[in-house]
C-alpha cells in the first residue's frame, strides 16, 4: 500500500458540522461541546430527511449500570439512544460480550461469559425471548475449548467462530460452519472480534496489529496488508460490498474513517477525519443497510466525552451524547 493512494475528500456543510462535534477539542467546556451538539443535529436531521437508518440498535448496558442492567444486552433507540428493552436476562457472575447481529435482523449472536474459564456463543432473538446456546463449550480431555469471536456473512449462509483453549500452549482454531448444511470447514489461526466475509464468502478480513489480515477460505492461508506508512489500523466493519476502518496516522496520532477496497483491501478514501482527540470505539455498519455507519466516539478532550452517531455519506447525526460510563458499548446493528 502506497502512501498516495489516501485520497482526500473535500468537506461539506454537513461533514463540517460532524467534525464540529466529533473534533471538539482543548479547553473548550461542555457548553460549547453540547452547542455543537446541538448543531449537528439541526443540520444532519434536515440533511437526510426521508432517508432512515435503522431504527435500532444493540449494545452492552452501560459500564456504569445498576446491578440489575449490568452486563445484559439490549436493544437501543437509533433516534435517541434511549434503551427500548433488555435482550438478555439477569444472571450474577455472568455477562454479555461481542454481539453481532444476523444479516436478516432477527437474531444477535454473543459470546456469554459462564465463569472461570467458561464460555459459550448465544443466540437471542432481537424481538424478545429467551437465549440458546448456539455454539457451546467443548473439552479436550479436561481441558476447556472455549469459543468466541462470532462473525455472520452478509448472506447469512456462513457462520464463523474462533475456538482455544485457556492454557497458554493451546492452539486457536477458525470454524466456518454453513448454517444450511451444518458442515464446518477448520484451520489453524487466530480470528478477533468483528471479522468480515467478503469476496463471494471466500476470504475473511479483520485488524490484527494494526494492519489488515486477510484469511483464504477453505485453505485458510494468510496474508497481511500494510497501511500507508506512520498509520496503523485500528477497528474495521462493513459487509460483503463495503469496508471501512478507523486509521490512526502520524505523531499526533490523527484518527480518520476510511473507505477499504473488499478486492484489494487497500484504502480508497478519505470518508471523515476524527481530528487527534477522539477515540472511536465502536463501528458498525447494517448488512441491510450498508449507506450508513453507526460509530461511538470517546473524546478525552472535553468535560462530556462520549458520544454515538449515525454516518450517512458525507452527514453526521447525533444520536445520544454523555459521559462515556453511562453510553452503551460494542454499539452494532
Amino acid at each position: 500500500m502506497r502512501a498516495h493512494s489516501l485520497k482526500h475528500k473535500s468537506i461539506t456543510v454537513g461533514v463540517s458540522a460532524a467534525v464540529i462535534a466529533l473534533a471538539a477539542c482543548g479547553n473548550q467546556g461542555t457548553a460549547r461541546a453540547a452547542n455543537a451538539h446541538h448543531q449537528i443535529s439541526a443540520v444532519d436531521v434536515r440533511a437526510v430527511a426521508g432517508v432512515l437508518p435503522p431504527a435500532s440498535f444493540v449494545g452492552l448496558t452501560p459500564p456504569h449500570s445498576p446491578p440489575s442492567a449490568a452486563g445484559r444486552l439490549a436493544l437501543y433507540s437509533t433516534a435517541n439512544g434511549k434503551r427500548l428493552r433488555f435482550l438478555t436476562a439477569q444472571e450474577p457472575g455472568h455477562g454479555a460480550f461481542n454481539p453481532v447481529v444476523s444479516p436478516d435482523g432477527r437474531t444477535v449472536a454473543f459470546e456469554r461469559s459462564t465463569g472461570s474459564c467458561a464460555q459459550t456463543i448465544d443466540a437471542v432473538p432481537i424481538d424478545g425471548g429467551r437465549a440458546r446456546v448456539l455454539i457451546p463449550m467443548q473439552f479436550s480431555g479436561n481441558r476447556p475449548i472455549l469459543p468466541s469471536s462470532p462473525a455472520y456473512s452478509a448472506d447469512g449462509r456462513y457462520f464463523a467462530y474462533l475456538t482455544t483453549g485457556c492454557s497458554v500452549s493451546s492452539h486457536d482454531v477458525i470454524h466456518v460452519r454453513n448454517l444450511h448444511t451444518g458442515r464446518e470447514l477448520t484451520g489453524h489461526g487466530y480470528l478477533p472480534e468483528r471479522s468480515i466475509f467478503v469476496n463471494d464468502n471466500r476470504r475473511l478480513v479483520f485488524v490484527d496489529g494494526g494492519a489488515l489480515v486477510v484469511v483464504r477460505i477453505p485453505s485458510f492461508a494468510r496474508h497481511t496488508v500494510r497501511p500507508p506508512r506512520g498509520c496503523q489500523y485500528v477497528l474495521l466493519a462493513g459487509t460483503e460490498t463495503k469496508l471501512v476502518a478507523t486509521v490512526d496516522c502520524g505523531r499526533r496520532h490523527a484518527l480518520s474513517i476510511v473507505a477499504i477496497s473488499p478486492s484489494t483491501f487497500t484504502m480508497t478514501r478519505t470518508l471523515f477525519r476524527l481530528s487527534r482527540c477522539p477515540t472511536c470505539t465502536d463501528i458498525s455498519i447494517a448488512a441491510a443497510d450498508p449507506s450508513a455507519m453507526l460509530v461511538a466516539t470517546d473524546n478525552p478532550c472535553v468535560s462530556v466525552p462520549g458520544a454515538i452517531y449515525v454516518i450517512r455519506g458525507q452527514t453526521a447525526r447525533l444520536v445520544r451524547s454523555g459521559s462515556a460510563q453511562k453510553l452503551p458499548y460494542e454499539i452494532v446493528w
